[in-house]
């Protein structure tokens, strides 16, 4: 999945999940950060278990990364409940 339009990426509660299937869009023939790119929010150990398609891509995408807190998971799973 081309990702050059991404604005926001949310994982919660997918113990699971071993990748995120982006394809960064490139500059200078180099993967760089899509333009849009606000953060990208999941746990610390789900961001460190991913395996990339590209080994560009982790460090690119790092500083986007907030982690999920506690409060942020219990209004995810109350909204849900609703």
């Amino acid at each position: 999945m081309t990702c050059g339009s991404i604005q926001r990426v949310t994982v919660s509660l997918c113990g699971k999940l071993k990748r995120l299937p982006f394809t960064l869009p490139l500059r200078h023939g180099q993967p760089s950060v899509p333009p849009n790119i606000e953060f990208i929010r999941m746990s610390e150990k789900s961001w460190k278990t991913l395996d990339w398609d590209h080994p560009q891509y982790k460090n690119i995408l790092h500083p986007f990364v907030k982690k999920n807190n506690l409060r942020y998971i219990f209004l995810l799973i109350l909204f849900r409940l609703l």
